[in-house]
């Protein structure tokens, strides 16, 4: 490990090994990659936004969103390319951020693959 030039593949479903011992993370489902980059990358960019939605208040769609659920008056935004500007976006609607939560790895993964399917079945 103190060679830089030496990899070691390491596959785990276990997300949290995973986040301890590897510098760069590749998720694969159904046997095709569906994205890979420096772990800190994935820690940094990935966002949950917890949103209070008034009556009548219609949540538009953002860059870097890349799925909002939304019960009644509360929506939860997910973002993989998160930019300050996002929360200042929603609340021009007349939204409120409630908070802006960083995801685990595991998180990330679930929410990565189920983004992945979304574009396949599109």
């Amino acid at each position: 490990m103190a060679d830089e030039g030496r990899s070691i593949l390491f596959s785990s479903h276990n997300t949290q090994d995973v986040e301890q011992i590897s510098d760069q993370i590749t998720f694969i489902d159904r046997g095709r990659i569906i994205d890979s980059m420096d772990k800190e990358v994935y820690l940094d960019r990935w966002r949950r936004l917890r949103l209070e939605v008034p009556a009548g208040v219609e949540l538009p769609a953002l860059p870097g969103i890349i799925h909002v659920r939304q019960q009644g008056r509360l929506a939860i935004a997910t973002s993989n390319v998160f930019a300050p500007d996002l929360a200042n976006a929603y609340e021009s609607t007349g939204a409120r951020v409630q908070s802006i939560e960083t995801m685990t790895l595991e998180e990330i993964f679930v929410a990565n693959v189920e983004h992945s399917r979304e574009e396949v079945d599109a």
